[in-house]
């Protein structure tokens, strides 16, 4: 018995509708100006395999069964080569992990110059050693080595000016400080009525020259007096051996001694022995 019309694969007028997908061979891949039936396929011969992209109707081609994947819908795609990772070419493919790492580490590391004062760039950290040697310019402190270096006081500091446009504080908390030099040396102060002082908040100051010569130790004020005042009792004591082992000159005027404190006698005693 006869199928009736309307029955698979026939339709209502009694035929067979289903046509033979047509092959297009060519020599390029096909593009949207490409307008054929919905279901015929493109042969792209001009690699090796060819490429087979099926029509979806309006000049959109498929290539695998899927879409090309984009920024915003999935689809197929190809992986990148390294070339066109490095060069950043590759507008439609995927990039493999591996090869972003490789490149990454070529620009960031191998690439990058070595940092300088004036450029940019990748430096190696300065061993502790190399540190407190101060001899290599060409490496990076960290703040624990350069605090590690000072507190050891192991730098060997060589300089020959040593200049504050500022106040400038010297200070050595639980530690004394110590200023030495084998050659002469200047301590001073410049400017009309610019004072220097040094004091001791709760102990002495000693001034020591160990010459042996008649002004080991000189005080000189060559436009103005010299004033030595003392809440206690002021010495002065020479233990040379000789008739004139203390003498109070005056170059031009006369020298007066005067005692004037209410307590005790007033008087003024010599001694020679």
């Amino acid at each position: 018995m006869a199928q009736p019309f309307g029955s698979y694969p026939f339709n209502a007028a009694g035929t067979d509708p289903y046509v033979i997908p047509q092959i297009i061979s060519a020599m390029r891949a096909p593009t949207s100006q490409d307008i054929y039936p919905q279901g015929w396929f493109w042969a792209n011969n001009a690699v090796t395999p060819p490429v087979m992209y099926q029509c979806v109707g309006q000049g959109v081609w498929e290539s695998g069964g899927n879409a090309q994947a984009t920024t915003t819908s999935a689809g197929i795609t190809r992986y990148a080569t390294y070339t066109e990772v490095s060069t950043g070419t590759g507008t439609d493919n995927a990039s493999l992990a591996a090869d972003v790492y490789t490149y990454i580490n070529s620009v960031a590391i191998a690439g990058a110059p070595a940092a300088t004062e004036t450029t940019p760039g990748i430096a190696e950290i300065a061993t502790q050693a190399e540190t407190d040697t101060g001899t290599d310019d060409t490496k990076i402190i960290t703040p624990l080595k350069l605090k590690t270096v000072i507190g050891n006081a192991s730098y060997p500091a060589s300089f020959t000016t040593l200049a504050s446009s500022g106040a400038t504080t010297l200070a050595a908390v639980g530690g004394a400080v110590a200023i030495s030099s084998d050659t002469a040396s200047n301590f001073s102060v410049t400017g009309a009525g610019v004072d220097l002082t040094l004091a001791s908040a709760a102990g002495r100051v000693i001034v020591n020259g160990e010459e042996a010569a008649a002004n080991a130790i000189t005080l000189l004020s060559a436009a103005g007096g010299i004033d030595a005042d003392a809440a206690l009792q002021i010495n002065i004591a020479s233990s040379q051996n000789a008739a004139d082992a203390i003498r109070i000159v005056a170059s031009a005027g006369g020298i007066d001694v005067d005692a004037v404190g209410a307590a005790g006698d007033s008087s003024l005693i010599f001694f020679s022995c």
